[in-house]
């Protein structure tokens, strides 16, 4: 009630229930934040880290204004305001021979080693359905099932890792990583929704915060 009133005066203050997935607590949420205090100081944008896959209930039970989702399936009860897609790839360092290329097939990665994501990463059954198609058996360096570990593990120089460009965003942009797509019939990609919920109409306030969302989607599609 106080966020329409609000509306209705025209004040440019209150706050914004925003849920989205950890994946995005890395770059894509710190980046959202900051812009909102610059340009909406009065804003206050709550940062609510779910598990996504319990994203979308929660969004319906009223507990947030927006959500951010990761490869949403059902939408029936969510309007779809922005999606966009991140390809799956390699990481390396800047150095390695494999950051030369602008793109790559599995086949080309067999023989450098690699960090191989594990349960429960969705990653991990990806890779396995990718190796079993194309038949590839991969030279294995480490295993981890923690993207900040995996990362880790590439700035070191142990191997090469199969990541989504969304988990490297930051360090591809320092230039401390290299990030190399993943092509082929069978490689899909991974895609990110901004949405809400289809019964609920949205205030000024939190259509401030979804046009700066969009805004940040736009300027990182690879």
């Amino acid at each position: 009630m106080n966020r329409q009133i609000d509306d209705l005066k025209g004040i440019r203050r209150g706050q914004v229930d925003l849920l989205a997935p950890e994946a995005l607590s890395r770059a894509f949420l710190p980046e959202l934040v900051s812009r909102m205090k610059d340009s909406h100081p009065g804003v206050v944008l709550n940062v609510n880290i779910r598990d996504n896959r319990q994203i979308h209930r929660t969004l319906l039970s009223g507990e947030g204004d927006l959500a951010l989702v990761l490869d949403p399936e059902e939408m029936r009860d969510l309007v779809v305001i922005r999606r966009m897609s991140f390809p799956l790839g390699f990481v390396c360092r800047p150095d390695h021979a494999l950051a030369r290329h602008a793109a790559v097939r599995l086949a080309q990665c067999a023989d450098y080693p690699m960090v191989v994501p594990e349960q429960p990463l969705a990653l991990s059954s990806v890779f396995e359905r990718l190796l079993e198609r194309g038949r590839i058996i991969p030279s294995i360096a480490a295993r981890a099932n923690n993207v900040q570990m995996i990362i880790s593990l590439a700035m070191t120089g142990i191997g090469i890792c199969f990541l989504s460009y969304l988990d490297v965003m930051s360090e591809v942009m320092r230039g401390d990583l290299a990030f190399v797509p993943l092509v082929g019939a069978n490689v899909p990609h991974l895609t990110l929704a901004l949405v809400h919920d289809r019964t609920r109409q949205l205030s000024r306030i939190t259509h401030l915060v979804e046009t700066s969302v969009e805004d940040i989607m736009s300027r990182h599609v690879v």
